[in-house]
């Protein structure tokens, strides 16, 4: 058995595993022949074939679906984005596509409990925070966006939200410059924060503390709360450089954090007839 081992070892790294057209072949074995994964699995090197390393990232996250995360983390983390990022030089739609196979197999992780999905969830979101990161902020609104959908399905962690506001503002949160989002930029995701959390209070006819569990409530609020501070030091800047009036500028920070925070503390209604909705529960 242990001579076996060795010559698959030294055919494949001497044959297959920097010959791109096996890369595919070496990937669909593993996948298909579990009692083989582990000996083919270092011979796996996707980054030799780049025109088919989307195709393949794919593949893994729907073989972690039907045959479960431990053959999925063991060729997971054979993808070096970085590398691809080098290399490929990737266009913004392969990144997106690739970004959706991420939330993809995030979202198949969930509330993840046994320690092999749990190695293959820390995969999946390291490669989130590779692909934000890059060319940031080029997949910035199509993460949140993501980030949205998971937490009115439950299907993320609350840690995604924290590795994105690690993104965002990579250095310590109390350092408001640090943020790396244009002013605009900050402006336009808190307007989207509050429109989608005022429409789910509208359809939902509940309170957003009901609806949403108080881990992903803690997480949304600190990242409201870096594009607020950020928005305010931001204005402030811009205000000294093109001399604005500093009460009009506050006035306008002042609308919009109020806009930004009103779907989770003030009442709404529809119209003079329809009843009240209340950010929380008001007992009798």
């Amino acid at each position: 058995c242990q001579f076996f081992t060795s010559c698959v070892e030294i055919i494949g790294q001497e044959f297959i595993q920097h010959d791109p057209l096996q890369t595919a072949n070496i990937l669909q074995i593993i996948l298909s022949q579990r009692s083989v994964g582990k000996l083919l699995a270092p011979l796996f090197n996707p980054n030799s074939c780049s025109s088919q390393f989307l195709s393949m990232y794919g593949s893994v996250g729907e073989v972690a679906v039907k045959e479960g995360p431990e053959i999925a983390f063991s060729v997971l983390t054979k993808f070096n984005l970085a590398q691809w990022f080098d290399e490929a030089s990737p266009s913004v739609v392969d990144c997106r596509t690739l970004l959706d196979y991420v939330f993809h197999g995030i979202k198949f992780c969930g509330q993840s409990s046994s320690f092999e999905e749990k190695a293959l969830l820390g995969a999946y979101m390291l490669h989130m925070k590779q692909l934000v990161d890059y060319q940031f902020p080029l997949l910035y609104n199509e993460a949140l966006h993501h980030l949205i959908e998971g937490t009115e399905t439950a299907e993320i962690l609350p840690q995604c939200w924290k590795e994105l506001i690690n993104v965002v503002m990579p250095s310590d949160p109390s350092h408001s410059d640090s943020c790396r989002l244009g002013i605009q930029q900050v402006s336009e995701s808190g307007q989207y924060l509050a429109e989608h959390f005022t429409q789910k209070r509208f359809y939902t006819q509940e309170s957003l503390f009901e609806v949403i569990s108080v881990d992903f409530i803690i997480k949304i609020a600190r990242f409201m709360s870096m594009l607020a501070t950020a928005l305010l030091t931001k204005s402030l800047a811009s205000v000294e450089l093109e001399n604005i009036s500093s009460t009009q500028a506050l006035g306008e920070y002042w609308d919009w954090i109020i806009n930004l925070f009103s779907p989770w503390i003030f009442p709404i209604q529809h119209s003079e007839s329809s009843p009240v909705l209340f950010p929380c529960n008001i007992e009798e």
